[in-house]
């Protein structure tokens, strides 16, 4: 096995690469706990925050001779601040109408936010620049945790008295995205109000 350090300027998307190895190489990133700690393959993608990022990639199999592979990092930015939102107790709060950038990442990411809406009444559920294949949605959750509407497609709409409440969102079949999208709850038809 061998390690790689990687120095890291900024939270983002780190993705490590390998040319010369036919049968592909594990990556095993020692800091992640987001369950993408593994990966096997020629090729291999983590969330990063700022620092140090130390990084064991060895064979996939025994080898007969050493193997001769360049491995390259390159680091794509995230624009995600709400991070770490991945827990009701770590919330981010979203302010009705406003947009905030997120992404969905590792697999099964959840993220929370927290939403003021001292009038109640309806709301609607928007997201743009998600890629073709996600299917994000939110559940809205009350103070005490139970679900007053569960996967809210964009453009759906909800309706809670007024409040605050956790919106959890999450893509529907647990997908990652490797690019960050928009996403807001917003007053709908006139209806909702902050």
């Amino acid at each position: 096995a061998s390690f790689i350090k990687v120095d890291v300027p900024a939270r983002g998307m780190l993705r490590v690469d390998s040319t010369g190895s036919e049968r592909g190489l594990e990556f095993f990133f020692a800091g992640e706990k987001s369950g993408r700690r593994v990966q096997r393959g020629r090729s291999a993608v983590v969330r990063v925050e700022r620092g140090v990022c130390l990084v064991r990639v060895r064979p996939l199999a025994p080898l007969k001779e050493p193997l001769k592979c360049t491995l390259s990092a390159r680091l794509e930015p995230v624009d995600d601040a709400a991070e770490p939102n991945d827990a009701p107790q770590d919330a981010s709060p979203l302010a009705p109408g406003a947009w905030r950038t997120l992404l969905f990442f590792p697999r099964d990411d959840v993220d929370y936010f927290r939403v003021e809406a001292a009038h109640g009444g309806a709301f609607a559920f928007e997201a743009r620049g998600a890629a073709a294949d996600l299917a994000p949605r939110v559940d809205v959750l009350a103070a005490h945790g139970g679900v007053l509407a569960e996967g809210v497609a964009p453009g759906g709409v909800f309706t809670v008295g007024p409040g605050t409440y956790l919106v959890r969102l999450h893509d529907a079949a647990g997908r990652a995205a490797r690019a960050p999208f928009e996403v807001r709850i917003a007053p709908a038809g006139g209806g909702g109000r902050p």
